[in-house]
């Protein structure tokens, strides 16, 4: 066990590194076992974009067959990408991270995963659900909406919950086929007038983005954070792994909606982050999911901050 002191320390720690792009991020990460008849870790990593400040929470992690990835004559490239990564070839390491945005007296969620160790690491940091004033959602997926709600309730009572058009529409017009529960955790925030649509390329707050992203689901989008002349961009669900996806963009996944809208998306964003010189968060990468993606000849790689 870890106090919350020495937990808060670990977190105030100075470690400053200059990235592409100008911006400077300060990984001040610290880890801690949530209670002692607990297995879950809680992970916070906390760095600035210019002035607003971001702090990446690990909500989960699980492990996931990498055979999701591609198709069937795809499976040695899989095999390869994970040997060269040193990772085990039968399984993959996936995260769920949460980012914390703060701009001003303002806090903002970007999605709020599976309703796992969020609430209790934000409460460690001193921050109460009825805090956050706003959630930006990126698309309906169980893993970016399962924290929205709890029976009927609305878990951040303050908060704006900010939804592209696009994937509302879809939402509600397939729930008896399956958005039903993403329809569910929703509703709480609609019935109470908290629920705020917007369209790609909107600024959807100050400082942050909506940046269209097509193919995983009818309406996902990444997010695009800027403050000055530093930038930050989430790639969301788009590229699911650092070690399958960025070295393989081509390479579909089981969940895609639109697999050759989604790959096309998913290599326009990656040439965006590599050409611009885009410092970038993952979802779904080892967390923080924090880094930048370099060229490498016809392809990519994620070279992660530590």
């Amino acid at each position: 066990m870890i106090s919350r002191r020495a937990l808060l320390k670990g977190v105030g720690a100075t470690m400053l590194a200059s990235i592409a792009g100008g911006t400077q991020l300060a990984p001040q990460i610290a880890n801690a076992q949530v209670s002692s008849a607990s297995s879950d870790i809680l992970g916070i990593s906390r760095f600035n974009v210019g002035d607003i400040q971001i702090t990446a929470i690990k909500d989960a992690s699980s492990s996931i067959d990498p055979t999701i990835f591609g198709t069937e004559d795809q499976t040695d490239g899989i095999q390869a990408a994970l040997t060269t990564a040193n990772l085990p070839t039968d399984q993959l390491l996936n995260t769920f991270n949460i980012m914390m945005v703060q701009t001003g007296d303002d806090i903002f969620l970007i999605d709020t995963g599976l309703g796992g160790a969020l609430v209790s690491t934000m409460e460690v940091l001193g921050v109460s659900p009825s805090d956050v004033t706003g959630i930006i959602g990126t698309h309906w997926h169980p893993d970016h909406v399962g924290g929205l709600s709890s029976d009927g309730a609305a878990n951040f009572p303050n908060a704006m919950y900010y939804l592209s058009q696009t994937e509302y529409d879809f939402v509600q017009a397939n729930i008896d086929a399956f958005t039903g529960d993403a329809a569910a955790a929703i509703a709480p925030y609609a019935d109470n007038d908290q629920l705020s649509l917007y369209n790609s390329e909107d600024e959807i707050v100050a400082g942050i983005q909506a940046v269209a992203a097509p193919g995983h689901t009818p309406g996902h989008h990444a997010i695009l954070m800027t403050s000055g002349g530093d930038q930050m961009l989430h790639l969301v669900d788009s590229v699911i792994s650092a070690f399958v996806h960025v070295p393989n963009p081509t390479f579909s996944i089981q969940f895609d909606a639109d697999p050759q809208l989604a790959t096309e998306t998913r290599v326009a964003l990656l040439s965006r982050a590599a050409d611009e010189q885009i410092p970038v968060i993952g979802y779904h990468f080892p967390f923080p999911g924090v880094g930048v993606i370099a060229r490498n000849d016809d392809t990519f790689r994620f070279i992660a901050y530590s």
